[in-house]
């Protein structure tokens, strides 16, 4: 049984041998999770959903991330050898690559069909425009699109963008940042300066050969 506060369509379409850490709030829906091996754990933050593709090689993804349907994060930009006389696995057995992990920051809205190359970093507050394929590390609150995904523009101005990332909006609790004016970035950038209160904080949640336990 799935834990409260953890939406997972199917547990099934973990891998036996992947190894997911997730915050609480986190919907997973009709998404397939492989192992990344040696890259050891996925880690999950709360608020953030995927609707639907695969994840493989990736460490980590952030609090509030949007992420659409039949998006793949984290696929093998090596996965087969370009340089010996057959592509095929069949013939050249012995063929191995280094497996670099992808990383998705907080906030980030990624769009139905998009690809993220292993080894890409896309940075908070990034956007990724529908059927993109990403084969380079994305700014904070860069927008990018097309095939190759090429920079579209940035979300807002450099100040903007700075004060954003030093507040760490995302570590402060869900109900309070509904309370802010989250429509008005300058008002909403003063009202997380002024914040004393407490952090959110949320369980962690680990699955493990298609089983939950509790972390913390």
């Amino acid at each position: 049984m799935n834990p409260r506060h953890i939406k997972l369509k199917n547990l099934n379409n973990i891998h036996r041998k992947a190894r997911l850490i997730l915050e609480e709030h986190v919907d997973i829906e009709q998404t397939r999770v492989l192992p990344n091996f040696d890259l050891g754990v996925c880690h999950i933050g709360a608020h953030s959903y995927v609707r639907g593709g695969e994840i493989h090689l990736v460490s980590s993804i952030g609090r509030y991330c949007s992420i659409g349907n039949d998006v793949m994060l984290g696929m093998d930009k090596q996965k087969h050898p370009l340089a010996y006389a057959s592509t095929s696995h069949e013939v050249c057995e012995n063929h191995k690559t280094q497996s670099l992990s992808s990383t998705i920051g907080h906030d980030v809205w990624i769009g139905q069909g998009a690809v993220v190359m292993s080894g890409v970093k896309v940075a908070n507050g990034a956007v990724i425009g529908i059927n993109s394929v990403v084969t380079k590390d994305v700014l904070p609150y860069e927008i990018v699109a097309g095939n190759p995904a090429r920079h579209i523009r940035f979300r807002f101005e450099p100040d903007e963008i700075e004060s954003l990332l030093q507040s760490e909006w995302w570590k402060i609790p869900i109900k309070t940042l509904r309370s802010f004016d989250y429509d008005n970035v300058p008002k909403f950038i003063d009202q997380v300066r002024n914040y004393n209160g407490s952090k959110a904080c949320y369980r962690r949640f680990e699955i493990s050969n298609r089983k939950f336990l509790i972390k913390s």
